[in-house]
């Protein structure tokens, strides 16, 4: 089996005229099945996010899964890879690194229309495994047409090491999305 996800994202809100979120991340991933349990991956993921200083992070990462849980309702999986951290931020510059990535995937097929889903990742910079980004997002989606889906979505991002004190490490976003499959 194959199967290729992409996604993109981007956020942006104001407050009484001051902007209060501006982040755009976008993700391709390729998997192919080895076994009924086991899968190899390569994916490559952006990110932008000025709160954070982040003019852009790209990473190229290749790596292995395993199914913990796999029927046609549920699936529970992790994975672990290697590749690269290519990032550049308005206070340091260019910078890469090797880095290692490790992750957990969830989804649960409540009903034939809708779903629940679940992720978390992390990605250490292995010249400084204290530079680490996390990402955790829990959504729940429902069918609205044949091949469209609405989404409402929580996402936590939290950067470990910023490149100034002042800068917050973690923020979130709650937020409805359409979802449209391909």
């Amino acid at each position: 089996v194959r199967i290729f996800k992409a996604n993109a994202l981007y956020l942006r809100g104001e407050s009484d005229g001051e902007t209060q979120v501006d982040k755009t991340t976008a993700n391709a991933r390729y998997e192919r099945t080895v076994s009924d349990r086991t899968f190899w991956f390569g994916e490559l993921s952006y990110l932008r996010d000025p709160f954070k200083a982040i003019n852009y992070l790209i990473s190229p990462i290749v790596g292995a899964g395993y199914y913990l849980i796999k029927t046609d309702t549920r699936t529970l999986s992790l994975d672990g890879g290697a590749g690269a951290a290519i990032e550049n931020n308005r206070q340091l510059g260019n910078s890469s690194s090797a880095a290692v990535q490790a992750g957990q995937s969830f989804d649960w097929a409540i009903s034939p229309t809708s779903k629940l889903t679940q992720r978390l990742n992390g990605l250490w910079k292995t010249q400084d495994f204290d530079d680490a980004l996390y990402h955790f997002d829990a959504g729940l989606a429902t069918t609205i047409a044949t091949r469209t889906e609405l989404k409402l979505s929580y996402v936590v991002d939290y950067k470990n090491k910023p490149p100034l004190p002042e800068i917050e490490k973690a923020d979130s976003a709650l937020f409805a999305t359409v979802l449209f499959k391909f």
